[in-house]
């Protein structure tokens, strides 16, 4: 089911309670500074984005909720595996200037 989005692009950390999710909201700052992008912890906020970046693995947001921001119309990505390699990754972006998709 598709409808109006009010959020270009929003990256979910997932439930402020599970271990980790503070580490990954850590790791991503300098990108949300540089990028002004939307973020949170809501599944339910995440499906007002037309593009969803998930920062963690299914620990953090499960398939079913991935699938169910999918479900709304929104491009859901996920960026995951070890601290460094979700660094890298963001870094990556902010070096070449290019939000994520």
């Amino acid at each position: 089911m598709s409808r109006e989005k009010f959020v270009e692009r929003y990256v979910l950390f997932g439930e402020r309670g599970v271990v980790g999710t503070l580490t990954n909201f850590l790791l991503t700052v300098d990108y949300l500074m540089r990028f002004g992008t939307a973020f949170g912890f809501s599944v339910e906020d995440a499906k007002q984005a037309e593009k969803v970046t998930i920062i963690g693995g299914t620990e953090f947001v499960s398939e079913e909720e991935e699938q169910a921001i999918s479900d709304t119309g929104a491009v859901v990505a996920r960026i995951s595996g070890s601290e460094e390699d979700i660094f890298q990754r963001l870094k990556a972006r902010m070096d070449a200037g290019e939000p994520l998709p």
